[in-house]
């Protein structure tokens, strides 16, 4: 069960002008992405390596994000079953 299900396909939104991604679609990337990283190992890594001061985001907060972020899938998915 993907973390995001699109209401409208890649042609209904490009045909009506829709480019950019909204909040639950990156959040959904983020997610995939987390993911395969901690999966490899490297999620630590890339986190600790990354410019913070540039992203301007806290790193604390996406560490935080992802452990909530992953409890409600594992929740989602026991609800699936």
């Amino acid at each position: 069960m993907p973390c995001y299900d699109p209401p409208m396909s890649v042609e209904e939104r490009l045909k009506y002008g829709f480019y950019t991604l909204n909040e639950n679609e990156l959040e959904a990337v983020l997610c995939s992405i987390f993911s395969r990283f901690e999966k490899a190992g490297v999620l630590s890594i890339v986190l600790r390596t990354m410019n913070w001061e540039e992203t301007g985001v806290d790193r604390r907060m996406v560490e935080l994000w992802w452990e909530e972020h992953k409890k409600r899938d594992d929740s989602r998915r026991k609800r699936k079953i």
